[in-house]
């Protein structure tokens, strides 16, 4: 962006996120957690729109927890390349991840977090030095903890609770990004309006990564960028508009009023004032007079 600015070259963003899932309490949990799992540990984790705080009505928050504990346990880390095994979590991309992300769990069990599962890196076997890090469950997160104000861009969920639908779009809305969302309802039009008041570029509603689409427009808010790529305005971000004026009627052609031609006529003020009044004025009344107006400042 800053080398852009040397020459004012127009750019895009899309930079990265801290994406919620927020499960009301009348979401089929059946068919949310296989997508929840999926946008949280697809690619290690590492996915601009990976869910990152997942945010769970607190009606539902211990069936959750537990059954997600159950899923996670099952989950497998290695080489797709060697290992003989079929894997779950690969590696990560960014070496020095594992002691950052490792600092970050402990910082939040510090200030009250509950890790059920995972928290540190795992050693392979064959590839010792490799960045690998383990399936991680982190529970009871509340706003203020330091883990919510950076991306983790790795296998871990963070689990909070709420109570109203109105609190978990605040929680959401605190963070500096603003990528996508989901939200999890079974009632349509609730999904809806929470997705209306959700500070971010894209939600999905009893979803998660629809918004891949490439006929939508893909982007982010805040921290998370500027811009879209994708759809047509995609398209239109890749292009430098051009504004051309033809007469559509050859014959008919731009005209300046006498009494507003230079050396400019002593009625030409009077002209403009009755102009602007026929043109945008709500009385018939004040038309009217302006219209008589117009006749009389262009004759005289």
């Amino acid at each position: 962006m800053k080398a852009a600015s040397d020459n004012l070259t127009p750019c895009i963003l899309e930079l990265g996120g801290k994406d919620c899932a927020i499960i009301r309490h009348d979401a089929n949990l059946s068919h949310a957690l296989p997508i929840i799992m999926r946008g949280t540990f697809q690619n290690a984790g590492q996915n601009c729109v990976g869910l990152e705080r997942i945010l769970v009505h607190e009606s539902l928050y211990n069936e959750f927890v537990d059954r997600v504990t159950d899923q996670i346990k099952k989950m497998k880390v290695g080489s797709v390349l060697n290992d003989d095994i079929v894997v779950d979590v690969g590696a990560m991309t960014m070496s020095g991840q594992g002691e950052r992300l490792q600092n970050l769990i402990q910082a939040s069990v510090s200030e009250g977090a509950k890790l059920i599962l995972g928290g540190r890196p795992y050693i392979h076997p064959k590839y010792p030095t490799a960045q690998y890090f383990e399936p991680t469950l982190l529970i009871d997160v509340t706003p203020q903890m330091t883990i919510l104000k950076q991306e983790l861009f790795a296998p871990i969920m963070v689990v909070m609770k709420f109570s109203t639908d109105e609190e978990a779009i605040e929680i959401c809305n605190k963070s500096l990004y603003g990528l996508g969302n989901s939200v999890f309802s079974g009632d349509q039009s609730k999904g809806d309006w929470m997705s209306k008041r959700l500070r971010c570029g894209m939600v999905n509603v009893n979803d998660f990564g629809a918004t891949y689409l490439n006929n939508l427009p893909f982007g982010g808010v805040g921290i998370s960028g500027f811009g879209r790529f994708g759809g047509i305005e995609g398209l239109r971000s890749l292009c430098l508009m051009k504004s051309v004026t033809t007469d559509r009627i050859p014959f008919f052609k731009t005209s300046i009023p006498r009494v507003l031609d230079y050396p400019m006529h002593s009625n030409g003020s009077s002209f403009v004032s009755n102009l602007v009044i026929l043109l945008y004025d709500n009385s018939l009344i004040d038309k009217i007079k302006a219209i008589t107006g117009l006749i009389k400042n262009s004759s005289s």
